[in-house]
């Protein structure tokens, strides 16, 4: 028997979005199922570096809920852009995920 580890995107994404509302400086959250793995996208407010390392801690939290998982997380934070265009950042075929 083949067992699999792949938990796919709606799982992570529903515990992501649930985290991610205790965090204000995060605006947007996108995500798309690439391979075997989900790719996510948090855009945030214009933020400082220990605002960042706290929303870098929601990857540690899904880890703990989804310890077999693989996924990719992207932190954007236009502060560290001079022309923030979410199109370069964001692939097209990128999910907006509801969250307020």
């Amino acid at each position: 028997m083949i067992v699999s580890n792949i938990v796919h995107a709606p799982e992570i994404v529903q515990r992501f979005a649930e985290i991610a509302k205790s965090e204000p400086a995060i605006r947007h959250l996108y995500y798309r199922q690439s391979g075997p793995f989900p790719e996510f996208w948090v855009v945030t407010e214009p933020i400082d570096v220990e605002v960042e390392k706290r929303v870098r801690q929601i990857r540690h939290s899904l880890y703990e809920l989804f310890p077999d998982a693989r996924f990719e997380l992207h932190l954007i934070n236009p502060r560290l852009s001079e022309s923030f265009e979410l199109g370069v950042f964001v692939p097209e075929d990128a999910i907006l995920v509801l969250m307020h």
